[in-house]
């Protein structure tokens, strides 16, 4: 009896400490969205299993505000001027219909290079992960998403699957990814912040 107390009690402190769990860095993620047309199911899975890992998201997009392809309201925290790098971990592109629009954008590529060259995670899920071809971050690396030949003319090396990895880049195939997507960036945050969870 006095046994399983002791374990409990040294079970509860270590959970209280955050011992097992983090070193107490909360890893701070931007989700990068379109005004327009937003995925829902790639927005709303890949942001809750980083909110359920204890990530800290927030939202950017060049406009104040945006939806989804539903018409549904995302909410927007920054604008894409407002996003400082050295207060991220992470830099993810949320797919969807008007995420082309991104493609080439000044603004946009400037943040990009800005994670890129700091050795941040970035990420993007099916067409986010052409603005990032777009930006020239994907030559030689391997890559998925949702058409091969749009990501080999940016000189991408596609494997296909679900989620790729390549260095700090992740890249995802589509709305049926996004929770595997969502679980790739966890373990990568993790893995360079160094926290145990």
């Amino acid at each position: 009896m006095n046994f399983c107390i002791t374990i409990v009690t040294v079970v509860t402190l270590i959970l209280a400490s955050g011992l097992g769990f983090s070193h107490g860095k909360e890893s701070n993620v931007i989700l990068l969205v379109s005004p327009t047309k937003n995925h829902p199911t790639e927005y709303g899975v890949t942001r809750k299993v980083l909110e359920s890992s204890q990530c800290k998201v927030r939202v950017a997009c060049k406009e104040p505000t945006a939806k989804d392809l539903n018409g549904g309201r995302i909410p927007v925290d920054l604008t894409l001027g407002e996003v400082r790098t050295r207060d991220y971990d992470a830099l993810i592109i949320i797919g969807g219909y008007s995420v082309w629009k991104y493609m080439g954008d000044p603004e946009v590529n400037r943040l990009l290079h800005a994670f890129y060259d700091s050795d941040k995670l970035i990420g993007a899920i099916c067409a986010g992960t052409y603005v990032l071809g777009k930006a020239g971050l994907l030559d030689g690396k391997n890559v998925t998403g949702p058409r091969s030949e749009k990501l080999r003319k940016h000189g991408a090396q596609f494997v296909g699957g679900l989620v790729q990895q390549d260095g700090n880049i992740i890249t995802a195939k589509g709305p049926s990814a996004s929770e595997a997507f969502g679980k790739a960036l966890v373990k990568a945050l993790r893995h360079n912040l160094g926290t145990l969870y």
